[in-house]
């Protein structure tokens, strides 16, 4: 089973640590949310079938199934890493376009700034994509098929 219990301490500790630093109104944005979150989950569905979406979710938290290959865990884990790499992908184009919209409009230099801070959150939203959720389910289940090859050798 997926190591849930530090897990949820590091995100646990990554709010309390955000909590701590200062208030988080500035780090809550809808519209970056669903750029980083929501549309990769739609673009990985364009890529792979809702089945082997829904198996790597089910390889990444019962992962003692005897009867599943190295080869169906390395597929979920692929899953993994293109939700992270589109999600990374697509954090850093929204920026650029939302940099590119405020550098065209100077007319207020005083809105620059809170719209400049805006337009990272997408990219902030993406790295947490990466680093809490797509980097450990796929090298968990790396891991997986790892021990499920050596299992078959046995």
């Amino acid at each position: 089973m997926f190591r849930i219990i530090p897990w949820l301490f590091s995100i646990f500790t990554f709010v309390l640590v955000l909590i701590i630093w200062g208030p988080l109104k500035p780090f809550i944005n809808i519209a970056s949310a669903l750029a980083s979150i929501v549309l990769p989950l739609l673009l990985i569905h364009s890529i792979y079938s809702f089945y082997e979406i829904k198996q790597a979710f089910r390889h990444l938290f019962d992962s003692s199934d005897t009867g599943t290959s190295a080869r169906q865990f390395r597929k979920s884990s692929q899953i993994f890493v293109a939700y992270g790499v589109l999600s990374f992908s697509i954090g850093i184009l929204v920026t650029i376009f939302a940099v590119i919209a405020i550098l065209s409009n100077l007319a207020d230099p005083s809105a620059v700034a809170p719209n400049l801070a805006n337009s990272l959150i997408t990219i902030f939203y993406s790295l947490l994509v990466f680093v809490f959720i797509s980097f450990p389910a796929s090298n968990f289940l790396t891991s997986a098929a790892n021990r499920a090859a050596l299992a078959d050798i046995d």
